[in-house]
């Protein structure tokens, strides 16, 4: 049986707008300057907010165009940037978006499908990304 011990500094109410109603099934993750936010149930937008909870807007969002993405299955946080699993068809992508002006940085092309992936060292590894069954 395995038991987590949490320390919880502080709950930080996040500003509602009508641009991010969000469902109750999210992905979060912290940066010392930025909480990002995924809804896994809605998959249309990574939302950025800063630490006192104030929506700053969305990093990214799905759709067709410049600064846009096809789906998003799954993000991450690194010294790079905010990185999306994005699915494109026949195969799927890692965007990775500069934090500062919310631009593409890099992407990298995957000759695969998207699922939930976990990403292991990023340097050491190459990049390289493992799959991580379904429940």
């Amino acid at each position: 049986m395995n038991t987590f011990s949490y320390k919880m500094d502080k709950i930080v109410p996040l500003e509602t707008t009508g641009n991010n109603f969000l469902s109750d099934n999210l992905k979060v993750k912290l940066t010392p300057d930025f909480i990002f936010v995924f809804d896994e149930e809605i998959r249309d937008a990574v939302h950025q907010f800063d630490h006192s909870g104030q929506y700053l807007g969305k990093i990214i969002s799905t759709g067709e165009g410049a600064g846009k993405v096809s789906r998003i299955y799954d993000f991450t946080v690194s010294e790079k940037g905010v990185e999306l699993l994005v699915g494109k068809g026949s195969y799927s992508e890692v965007v990775v978006l500069s934090i500062a002006d919310k631009k593409v940085i890099e992407t990298l092309q995957l000759d695969v499908i998207g699922f939930p992936l976990k990403k292991i060292n990023w340097r050491k590894a190459g990049g390289i990304f493992l799959s991580v069954p379904l429940p």
